[in-house]
């Protein structure tokens, strides 16, 4: 029934906006600018994956051929990430994805040290974040959550400073925002908490594939990842737990992934995450990085009242959180859509939320602002020409939500 109604929503604005039938948003030349909500899969990940289905179908924990050979290609994942982030194949656990990461880092801290309650964490974490504490909270634990400075990124001094040692059992925050893409400092933090002795955890999914991740400078404990934000396939995800680091298993049953996770592991999937990491090296970052300021350019010249969110803090190379007051975001969403043009209003873990992102309104903004905000995400294979064509359309789209309009070009 949602699904019928999406549809016919979708068929109104394509009618409304562009003069076609439904059929025509088939046919369109489409552009993609959502890849912090799930990246494409790389098509060397597809095949890999296809072959690892109909070659390497045994059980990984089985004990003949076919069960080798899975848990070889396993393996093979986990040295893939070790490699990729300059730590050790033993200190990875394949998950199902980053929100089963993120719990089993928190859980197995909490249970890791029962004389601690506290857990330090901060108010703009994805809702998956979000959601354990609050439940570990309403269970007892104490839920310390610092803010957001105007520039998006957590306060290290303020994490610091609700960091007791004789109380805290974890800290978990978020590396780089889904939103915003704003990146806080970890590093100094991180080396700080070591020396408290007090257990860290970093939610890094929309870090991989866009900023270096480099575990043998980070003294972190606990790393968070999904294979689908970086051209990986959905289903799989690892969490990094450094040996010396207090930590228990929190899914109990089952022996797997070294006594640490119970469940069949995903060989298909881990085998589509290593062909995944292979191709997300090859990666122009800093191209990346020059499109998105370009097209953040040609957006302001063209609405001169918008702005960036988060312009002046360190941010993922391909993300744009824009601002354009006046006009509704989900509004401007699916007119845009029906233009060709694949944009978000904020996560996608919460769409369809009336609320204003918390997110935002943590910064600073006003619900109004939040409401008018989208969120820009580009990746390797966004054209150049494509985004050139999205700046002037952008413009009529927000000018015919504000009750203007231009002409078409």
């Amino acid at each position: 029934m949602i699904l019928s109604f999406q549809l016919l929503r979708r068929a109104f604005w394509i009618i409304l906006c562009t003069g076609n039938d439904p059929f025509y948003l088939v046919q369109m030349d489409r552009t993609y600018l959502d890849w912090n909500a799930t990246a494409p899969v790389w098509p060397q990940a597809v095949e890999a994956m296809a072959q690892a289905m109909r070659e390497s179908w045994g059980n990984a924990s089985s004990l003949h051929e076919e069960g080798r050979r899975s848990a070889e290609l396993a393996q093979e994942a986990r040295e893939a990430l070790a490699e990729w982030t300059q730590s050790r194949a033993m200190e990875w656990i394949l998950t199902s994805g980053g929100t089963e990461s993120i719990h089993a880092a928190i859980y197995g801290s909490v249970l890791a040290r029962p004389g601690k309650t506290r857990i330090v964490t901060s108010v703009g974490e994805h809702s998956c974040t979000l959601g354990v504490v609050g439940a570990l909270e309403k269970q007892g634990c104490e839920v310390v959550r610092v803010g957001l400075g105007s520039d998006g990124a957590w306060d290290p001094a303020q994490v610091l400073e609700a960091a007791d040692p004789s109380v805290t059992a974890m800290v978990s925050l978020i590396w780089a925002n889904n939103e915003t893409g704003v990146v806080s400092p970890v590093h100094d933090l991180a080396r700080e908490l070591k020396n408290r002795r007090i257990p860290f955890h970093l939610d890094a999914v929309q870090c991989f594939g866009r900023v270096p991740v480099d575990l043998s400078q980070i003294p972190v404990g606990m790393v968070s990842l999904s294979a689908h934000k970086f051209g990986g396939p959905k289903g799989i995800g690892a969490l990094f737990v450094r040996q010396s680091t207090a930590w228990t298993r929190w899914m109990q049953g089952g022996n797997q992934e070294r006594a640490r996770r119970g469940g069949t592991v995903n060989v298909p999937g881990a085998v589509g995450m290593t062909a995944a990491i292979k191709c997300a090296k090859s990666v122009d970052l800093e191209d990346l990085r020059r499109r998105r300021d370009s097209l953040e350019r040609a957006i302001r010249l063209a609405i001169p009242e918008s702005f960036v969110v988060g312009a002046k803090a360190e941010r993922l190379p391909n993300t744009i959180c824009l601002c354009l007051p006046g006009c509704d975001s989900s509004t401007l969403l699916d007119r845009l859509d029906a233009r060709g043009f694949a944009v978000a209003s904020g996560s996608a873990c919460t769409t369809g939320v009336a609320e204003p992102s918390h997110v935002l309104t943590a910064m600073g903004m006003s619900p109004e602002e939040a409401h008018a905000s989208l969120r820009i995400s580009i990746g390797h294979s966004t054209k150049s020409d494509s985004m050139d064509r999205f700046s002037p359309i952008l413009t009529q789209e927000a000018l015919a939500v504000r009750g203007r309009s231009i002409p078409v070009q």
